[in-house]
């Protein structure tokens, strides 16, 4: 039960955070391209990248993606899994593509794969610095 409660908890905390995040970021940054999203996305890419290194592994090593620890259930499938959200990218892919809105379009999908890259790469060399060797 431990296992299930730590996926729903994590997940309601993710869910939340990623609604106030999204709309914060929107307010700070405008909304000329879909900033919360794509700022929620980065955040639980590099996130996850930091609890995949820190909770399952070495960097390097084959991850057990789908571990029976309860703390990864709660980090890294609830939480970051509800942060982050490629329902809402996609959709907000579609309204800019359907606006005819192709450069801003061509950015987003840029900026989502590169950032998001960039900040799992981040958070997974971060994370391995905690593992004892």
């Amino acid at each position: 039960m431990g296992f299930w409660l730590s996926i729903a908890l994590g997940g309601a905390l993710g869910a939340i955070s990623r609604y106030w995040l999204g709309h914060w970021f929107n307010h700070f940054l405008g909304r000329r391209l879909p900033w919360g999203t794509l700022s929620v996305n980065v955040l639980g890419a590099g996130l996850l990248g930091f609890f995949a290194a820190w909770l399952l592994g070495h960097p390097g090593e084959t991850l057990l993606i789908h571990s029976e620890s309860p703390l990864w259930a709660g980090l890294g499938v609830g939480f970051c899994g509800s942060l982050t959200t490629i329902s809402s990218w996609s959709l907000e892919s579609l309204r800019l593509a359907l606006d005819r809105r192709a450069g801003a379009l061509f950015t987003y999908i840029a900026l989502t794969l590169i950032l998001c890259l960039m900040a799992v790469t981040v958070g997974f060399m971060l994370g391995g610095q905690l593992v004892p060797d």
